[in-house]
């Protein structure tokens, strides 16, 4: 029997996507899986204690030869992982990003943290990464054998068609991110940037939510009042995917002011209608671009960087289009789901299969 050892709650942000592609796809190619659907956790479990408690008896009660489960979850995942390696079991851990340690408020939970992700990566038995940066992250703490198998994420939407959507797009300029609004994603960063942007012409739309960080979206509400930006910037929440796909068709510019990221969906996603990109150069985000020249890239959390970027396409034109033109172009070369599922397809299934029910 297989454990897929995770929950999902909303499947609009990357990580879940990439997880719940993970489900379906064993779904199909594999017996014994469970669940046989992805489920939230229960909204009964409210406490920490409440939700390990619960991993642990699934653990305990199906008595798997296999679990698969996100580094993310490893504090929550912990004792339950202990439970299947005391019986002999096999852990196939998904890595997505740097570990959540990097980025505890507190020592007491960086420390706690840092613990379970170790205790996860070296008693893996395979991981699948989604870039070779995450692959890299990994590589200090990993045992020998274990298998690792690199699946860059498909892409949402599939590369455009329509050469209209190349070239310069301004009156207004529109900048756009997507993503969650957490510390990891840097917005801040990105507020403070565009105030430094003057007399330029420019709107920002921000699509995402801040369910895992509440008081991160109240920071940069106040830095938005701070900076008179309301007028400017327009929350959007989450977009269902029309909506989306709409707006990357009319924005100006792509933003992404990540301290970290693992792969960068939303960078693949914008090459795909033309859109030129500014971005941390960070993570798996200069993957996702190669030497395609699509991108200017800035530090990360470098406020000054960001809006000079931004500026300079601002007042070049010719440089969006031949930006756009670039990102039209590499759009064709980036990973879809069925490369994903051609990769887990020799890679993984063998692994999984040979092990006895």
């Amino acid at each position: 029997m297989i454990l897929f050892l995770e929950f999902i709650s909303q499947r609009h942000r990357g990580g879940e996507i990439y997880i719940g592609k993970l489900h379906s796809f064993l779904k199909a190619n594999t017996a014994l899986l469970l669940p046989n659907e992805l489920e939230p956790m229960p909204e009964n479990l409210r406490s920490f204690r409440e939700r390990e408690a619960h991993c642990f008896e699934l653990v305990e009660e199906s008595n798997p030869k296999i679990v698969i489960a996100d580094i993310s979850s490893s504090t929550c995942n912990y004792r339950a992982i202990k439970k299947l390696k005391s019986r002999g079991g096999q852990l196939v851990l998904i890595v997505q990003s740097d570990p959540p340690s990097n980025f505890s408020k507190t020592f007491f939970k960086k420390v706690l943290t840092g613990m379970c992700e170790k205790y996860m990566m070296k008693n893996a038995d395979i991981m699948i990464c989604n870039s070779e940066y995450t692959t890299g992250i990994t590589s200090r703490y990993r045992k020998l054998d274990c298998k690792v198998v690199i699946a860059p994420p498909g892409m949402q939407t599939s590369p455009q068609t329509n050469q209209e959507l190349v070239g310069d797009k301004r009156n207004p300029f529109r900048l756009l991110y997507v993503g969650e609004i957490s510390r990891v994603k840097g917005l801040k960063y990105l507020i403070e940037a565009i105030a430094l942007l003057g007399q330029i012409d420019f709107t920002l739309d921000i699509v995402g939510g801040a369910a895992q960080e509440p008081y991160y979206m109240k920071q940069v509400e106040s830095l938005v009042a701070e900076y008179s930006l309301f007028s400017k910037i327009k929350f959007r929440g989450y977009c269902d995917r029309e909506t989306l796909d709409h707006l990357y068709e009319i924005s100006s510019l792509l933003v992404v002011p990540s301290i970290v990221e693992g792969y960068g969906m939303t960078v693949a996603e914008a090459l795909c209608f033309g859109l030129p990109v500014v971005a941390s150069n960070t993570g798996g985000i200069p993957e996702v671009l190669g030497n395609s020249g699509a991108a200017i890239l800035v530090p990360p959390a470098d406020r000054t960087a960001l809006a000079d970027a931004i500026r300079k396409l601002y007042e070049d034109p010719a440089a969006c289009s031949r930006m756009s033109q670039a990102a039209f172009e590499r759009s064709s070369q980036i990973s879809n789901w069925s490369d994903f599922d051609e990769i887990l397809s020799e890679q993984l299934i063998p692994s999984l299969t040979s092990n006895p029910e």
